[in-house]
């Protein structure tokens, strides 16, 4: 609202009396009313430019997060790869039972690191059930990419 505004008189008219005395109350109360209501409006607006501001920090702070998130999975993946040619320079039969004991998650993510060639000649020196739980994970891994 305007700072130093007086608040408006109720326009003079011909009627007086109880009614005229009631009609100025009014007016009084509805004038009150609008001073109150612009109040709240100023400090609902207020309020309203805090919300902005912290969305607006809120966001900044989550794509940093996940540019940090993006970088530990690509730091973590090299890992994966630097291990995987390890493992693929190892004879099959010396690979297969030290990855058949490993976490069958980091199995499936580091069969899926080598080259095909060199996961499946291990794959095939792994116990059935083994590979097959492997192969499971696998899979669900590929789909999630």
């Amino acid at each position: 609202g305007a700072e130093g505004a007086q608040p408006a008189t109720p326009p003079q008219s011909c009627i007086d009396g109880p009614l005229a005395e009631t009609l100025a109350g009014e007016f009084k109360d509805l004038e009150k009313r609008k001073a109150e209501l612009a109040t709240k409006e100023e400090s609902i607006q207020g309020l309203s430019r805090h919300v902005e501001k912290r969305l607006a920090e809120l966001e900044t702070l989550n794509a940093a997060l996940a540019d940090r998130a993006q970088a530990a999975g690509d730091e973590q993946n090299e890992e994966i790869k630097r291990v995987a040619t390890i493992y693929e320079r190892m004879k099959p039969a010396q690979a297969g039972p030290i990855i058949g004991g490993m976490d069958p998650e980091f199995a499936a993510s580091l069969l899926l690191a080598m080259n095909g060639e060199s996961a499946s000649e291990v794959m095939a020196t792994l116990d059935v059930k083994r590979a097959y739980a492997i192969t499971v994970l696998m899979a669900e891994k590929a789909q999630g990419q």
